[in-house]
């Protein structure tokens, strides 16, 4: 009898535990935050080169690029500073030394819109790299100094 009772009780457990179900549920969140973001950079070697000039005429203009790559619709404005030697009417000079040759930078053209710190360029991102020339001119008559390398350092600053 104590094996029939066995059996009967595994199979009452078996017969219970087959149609004893049991659930439990939970929520979660899933989420994203989209920020604007913006890079800016001059590519390596970028310089606005004037080349070689003489001291009785200034040289041709030049142009560089610099590149910003924003999110798509991310409003942009970049501003350049005057320099390492900004003079008081606000053209950048070039400097070797003690001797210096004023230059101007554009947003447009070579004698288009100044390009500096209260006269920003601006811009919506797009999502991929956008190219900014920046345009220079070296003012005339400033360059009868003496021979050598004149040199600026610019710096672009992005605000979004």
């Amino acid at each position: 009898m104590s094996k029939f009772l066995n059996n009967a009780m595994a199979g009452a457990i078996l017969a219970v535990a087959g149609v004893a179900h049991a659930a439990d549920t939970t929520t979660f969140e899933v989420k994203i935050v989209i920020t604007e973001s913006c890079d800016i950079s001059a590519p390596s070697g970028t310089v606005v080169d004037f080349g070689t000039a003489d001291r009785s005429s200034a040289p041709d203009p030049a142009s560089a690029a610099l590149t910003v790559n924003c999110t798509t619709g991310t409003p942009y404005s970049v501003s350049l500073n005057g320099g390492l030697f900004p003079d008081v009417d606000g053209t950048r000079r070039m400097t070797m030394g003690t001797n210096s040759i004023k230059y101007s930078l554009y947003k447009t053209g070579n004698t288009g819109q100044p390009w500096d710190a209260s006269s920003p360029r601006t811009g919506t991102g797009s999502g991929a790299a956008q190219s900014l020339p920046v345009h220079g001119r070296v003012a005339a008559g400033s360059t009868n100094v003496p021979a050598g390398t004149y040199v600026d350092t610019v710096t672009a600053t992005i605000t979004y």
